[in-house]
């Protein structure tokens, strides 16, 4: 008896074995990249009914939204006359009528009339140049969401502004894997998991699983910063991963800052969990051009359940010479000029005045601040013609407690100034160095002096400056007991700025990397030293 229950149970297990849905996975190109569906069922020939029925979906919405194919609903509309409603067909509509919602949410940093400065920068980087400023004002004039007016009643929509275009690359994969999604579970695959590029449009779980096993995608491409389980929601990442260009020194993005017309300066990879693919999507290219502080706050506060961000910073060392270049001019606006090219996200500055006679009672860390947008401070390190001398501190980002540390010796008296900065929502330090030129020994003991200062924590810091000191100098190699010296790529000499001779201008870094090698910025008149500039990332 007991050998036939046995044998029972085991041809019940077989049965449901056999009963178990199996995992089906489709591909096809879209929208310029690859849409994927991974369904679980019974039956793959139904599954790929299914399939088949929700990729030729997509393709309908492309068909309709696409900025790409030249007689797409979307660009008929573009090439409108402005000042005249146009009727949409209903899938366009709703698209647009979600974006328009979510520009109003984020104050205009998802917006879909963003179109002419796409063209325009794609073309710009293409060719290598920024475009002339008046080519790009003239773009930036026919953007704007509130210039795109649509009538529920009509289904119609009318364009405010002559040379208006319409770009939906924000949302569209977002939009297409919703509804390639219901189109799957209303034909009873509930249990599936839609990728649209960095889009995921998840259901069920799989059978046996708590959740759809999710990757996060770091700045490095081919590292996971982690791994969730998830469910009955949608993940989108946006980020310059894998789209960067370099014109004229700068990194730029394939994501367009709408501030400024250009694509954002910085590295950031944005994260965003919410209820459907439509909002991460949306969410996730508005997250990118936010400061990094203030990321997470914001995209909750727009709708997102989760947000993960990892940004860098562009750092900037530099001695101003209190403004004075090579050819002896004071000019603090071809100073800003210099720093504002180079998009700097925190600024060290050295030999900085503040209200001497020398440079016209000028409180130069302000006036810089207020040049370059940026927050400033100022650290004195003497008094001097009737005001004060010393360092400043630029950042995008408001400036936390600042702290001044004295450094001994019996010459000219150095500082350390110190600064908190925000980088992707995460305190750094910051600090201005400014080292004896005269004497190595007193050199040497300043530098021992900073590492002793410094060295109190172990958190993120950067430290940058005027070194009086080369590489491989004892100076330095006490220095570096701080964190790791970034190196330089190309051409590495910063004093004099005319014609460099020595390389004493230099950063250290810890618990951060460079991106990339530093880079000595060739410029050679505007201060007596050149400035050197770095992307930096977190290195945990």
């Amino acid at each position: 008896m007991r050998a036939v229950l046995r044998h029972l149970v085991a041809l019940q297990m077989i049965a449901a074995l056999w009963a178990a849905p199996s995992r089906f996975t489709f591909e096809r190109g879209l929208m310029g990249t690859r849409f994927a569906i991974t369904c679980h069922g019974e039956d793959e020939a139904v599954a790929k009914a299914a399939a088949d029925e929700a990729f030729k979906l997509a393709g309908e919405i492309e068909a309709v939204a696409s900025d790409y194919i030249a007689d797409s609903e979307l660009l008929r509309l573009s090439q409108g006359t402005a000042g005249r409603p146009v009727a949409l067909s209903p899938r366009l509509f709703d698209l647009l009528e979600k974006s328009i919602g979510f520009a109003g949410r984020t104050d205009g940093r998802f917006d879909p009339t963003m179109g002419p400065l796409t063209r325009l920068w794609r073309e710009a980087r293409r060719r290598g140049e920024l475009p002339e400023p008046a080519v790009l004002e003239s773009a930036r004039s026919a953007c704007g969401w509130k210039l795109l007016e649509l009538d529920e009643g009509t289904r119609t929509a009318t364009l405010g502004h002559d040379g208006m275009r319409l770009d939906l690359g924000g949302i569209a994969k977002g939009y297409t894997a919703d509804a390639m999604f219901e189109l799957m579970r209303s034909r009873g695959f509930a249990s599936t998991c839609i990728a649209a590029g960095g889009d995921l449009r998840l259901g069920d779980p799989p059978p046996g699983k708590r959740g759809w096993s999710v990757g996060v995608r770091t700045l490095q491409k081919d590292d996971l910063s982690g791994q969730l389980e998830l469910s009955n929601c949608a993940v989108s990442t946006s980020g310059d991963l894998q789209q960067r260009i370099e014109i004229d020194g700068v990194g730029y993005s394939h994501i367009i800052d709408p501030s400024t017309g250009l694509g954002l300066t910085r590295h950031l990879a944005v994260t965003i969990v919410a209820a459907d693919a439509t909002t991460s999507d949306a969410l996730a290219t508005a997250a990118c051009t936010v400061d990094g502080s203030m990321v997470e706050a914001l995209a909750k506060q727009w709708g997102a359940r989760e947000v993960m961000a990892e940004g860098t910073v562009r750092f900037m060392s530099w001695n101003l010479h209190h403004g004075v270049g090579e050819d002896g001019k004071l000019d603090l606006e071809r100073i800003a000029s210099v720093i504002r090219a180079q998009a700097p996200d925190v600024v060290v500055l050295q030999e900085v005045d503040n209200r001497c006679r020398r440079s016209g009672n000028v409180d130069q860390a302000a006036e810089l601040a207020r040049l370059t947008g940026m927050h400033g401070a100022f650290g004195k390190a003497i008094d001097h013609d009737g005001g004060e001398y010393g360092h400043a501190i630029l950042s995008k980002g408001k400036l936390g407690a600042t702290a001044v540390h004295r450094l001994p010796g019996d010459g000219e008296p150095r500082i350390a100034f110190e600064a908190t900065a925000s980088v992707a929502g995460k305190p750094v330090r910051v600090v201005s160095v400014h080292l004896d030129h005269q004497d190595e020994e007193r050199r040497l003991g300043q530098a021992v002096a900073l590492a002793g200062m410094l060295g109190d924590t172990t958190g993120p810091m950067i430290v940058g400056g005027d070194f009086n000191d080369i590489p491989g100098s004892e100076t330095l190699k006490k220095v570096g007991s701080l964190g790791a010296a970034v190196d330089k790529s190309g051409a590495r000499l910063t004093q004099p700025a005319r014609a460099p001779k020595v390389e004493i201008d230099h950063v250290f870094v810890r618990r951060l990397k460079p991106v990339a090698p530093a880079r000595v910025v060739p410029d050679a008149i505007a201060s007596d030293h050149r400035p050197v500039v770095v992307e930096l990332m977190s290195d945990p």
